[in-house]
């Protein structure tokens, strides 16, 4: 799933295209693929598994109005710092 987005993609071929070579082995080019969908998978997995666990999903129901506040000053934040840099 992660391929499909393009910042990703753009990632994986930069990182992988450094080790990936005609010369080496197809072993050694598969172990590469292997390993970045092993690890790919395996954090969608866990972070799947962390939200959806009822103990976090309890946290974030009762803390969702102060969760709603820290984002909306982020924004603000954030919006600021764009507004003081787009007016130098």
């Amino acid at each position: 799933i992660s391929i499909l987005n393009p910042k990703i993609l753009i990632w994986f071929l930069a990182i992988y295209s450094q080790f990936m070579s005609l010369n080496n082995d197809v072993f050694f080019n598969l172990s590469l693929v292997l390993i970045a969908s092993t690890v790919d998978a395996l954090w969608y997995i866990l972070l799947v598994n962390l939200v959806t666990s009822k103990n976090i999903l309890e946290l974030i129901k009762d803390k969702s109005h102060m969760i709603q506040k820290i984002v909306g000053c982020l924004f603000i934040v954030l919006s600021i710092i764009l507004l003081i840099d787009l007016l130098k």
